[in-house]
């Protein structure tokens, strides 16, 4: 079922909202992954979420929240190099957007963000996210579907 949620539903709620961007979702490959998310793509930007730069509800590993966030592909960097290079796109983005502006913060997420202490991949998506807007669980539970893509899908038409 949560599979099903993650890789299937979400996506397709997403995409009839924005048809144009691409959504895809993970829950991991064999086992549950500690970080469930689900990205959003414009395939003139990013052609793969391990690469460039995406949408993407990153849910706290503990079930507390979800951070909304611009976030950066973890995979395919040399891991010598990967703050410097997740610092100059921040950086980049920052001259064309500022996140408070748009009603976000500026990343990287703060070390233990995710409610996943010593997983490796939360700790790249921590470092990766460019900005973020974090929704607590009871938030959550305020808002509807529709109202959630909507601040999302603004977000990124005004700015993004």
């Amino acid at each position: 079922k949560m599979k099903n949620l993650f890789t299937i539903q979400i996506p397709e709620i997403l995409s009839g909202y924005d048809s144009r961007l691409k959504h895809v979702g993970a829950i991991g490959k064999g086992n549950w992954a500690a970080i469930p998310w689900v990205a959003s793509m414009d395939s003139d930007l990013t052609k793969s979420v391990s690469k460039s730069v995406y949408l993407v509800y990153l849910f706290c590993a503990d079930g507390s929240g979800l951070f909304f966030a611009l976030g950066q592909g973890t995979g395919g960097i040399n891991k010598v190099i990967n703050d410097k290079v997740y610092e100059t796109t921040r950086l980049q983005i920052f001259d064309k957007i500022q996140p408070n502006e748009i009603g976000f913060e500026s990343g990287p997420l703060k070390n233990g963000s995710l409610k996943a202490p010593g997983n490796t991949r939360a700790k790249a998506y921590e470092k990766a996210t460019i900005m973020f807007k974090f929704y607590s669980r009871n938030k959550l539970k305020l808002m509807t579907d529709k109202k959630l893509t909507k601040i999302g899908r603004a977000s990124c038409r005004e700015r993004v």
